[in-house]
């Protein structure tokens, strides 16, 4: 899932300094990829964020989760013993 990353968002706080200080040091883009894992079924699978104004972020952000995805779906046959 490709998302937007909604400043202020208590949540967020950790990747909203994380993106203002990429741009304080001249990014031309900011994506940020999360693995999420929990006991929770809620907290599942990856996520790619990108800064909403970005039209280049979005586009990478796409590709990247879409690779994401095929990847850990071909690996989910593979386990450690």
């Amino acid at each position: 899932m490709t998302r937007v990353f909604a400043s202020g968002d208590v949540d967020n706080d950790w990747l909203t300094w994380r993106c203002e200080a990429a741009w304080a040091f001249g990014a031309d883009i900011f994506i940020s990829i999360h693995c999420n894992a929990a006991e929770s079924s809620e907290a599942k699978g990856t996520e790619v964020f990108y800064y909403p104004s970005s039209e280049t972020g979005h586009a990478l952000a796409s590709c990247i989760q879409s690779e994401l995805a095929a990847l850990l779906k071909a690996a989910q046959g593979s386990k450690l013993l």
